[in-house]
């Protein structure tokens, strides 16, 4: 990933997104400082030590996705993480402050599954500008879904991309990254 911009605003390091700024400072010039505060609250995790964001950027490139989702003509980010152990999920949950975590394969359905050799499946999940926020936390860690979580991160968000709904440009956009974190999620062989 090629060097990222910082702010321009004196002592904040994160990434220039418009005119120079982060995307908080942006929205403070842009809409005053209420409105900022609220994007920001909306994005809000827990902060994660580098071994935290390195251990759950493992979590997602082996057991977990970075995608998108549709609900109507909104297209927002979402991070899975499923596995067997339960108190690993709720470390994910206590870790991030944020998300929900629960069963979600409690028994066999097919008849060649033995249900004396069943483990539940527990799944977290996490959708929105926290998944955002997780995404970024996690990006310099990620090796397998790096691509997906770039595309997710880029997702144009209400409150912080635009204040209650997307323009044209916006919702094309959505919908081309929606399109490629598809295609890459895709199961089975890729192409080099």
């Amino acid at each position: 990933m090629a060097d990222a911009k910082i702010c321009a605003v004196a002592d904040c390091d994160k990434a220039s997104v418009a005119k120079g700024k982060c995307r908080n400072h942006y929205q403070i010039e842009k809409n005053g400082p209420a409105v900022a505060a609220r994007a920001e609250r909306h994005a809000a995790i827990h902060p994660l030590t580098v071994a935290e964001a390195a251990y759950i950027a493992g979590m997602i490139d082996a057991d977990g996705t970075a995608t998108v989702t549709r609900r109507g003509d909104l297209v927002m980010p979402l991070v899975l993480i499923v596995n067997t152990d339960l108190g690993l999920i709720d470390w994910l949950l206590t870790t991030i402050g944020a998300g929900c975590a629960y069963e979600t394969k409690t028994e066999p359905k097919r008849p060649d599954q033995s249900k004396a050799r069943w483990n539940k499946v527990h799944r977290y999940q996490l959708t929105g500008r926290k998944a955002q926020s997780l995404l970024t936390a996690c990006r310099p860690y990620l090796l397998v879904k790096s691509r997906q979580a770039d595309l997710v991160i880029s997702l144009p968000q209400r409150g912080r991309d635009f204040p209650n709904s997307a323009n044209d440009n916006q919702k094309a956009e959505a919908a081309a990254i929606l399109a490629s974190v598809r295609a890459l999620n895709q199961r089975g062989l890729k192409a080099a």
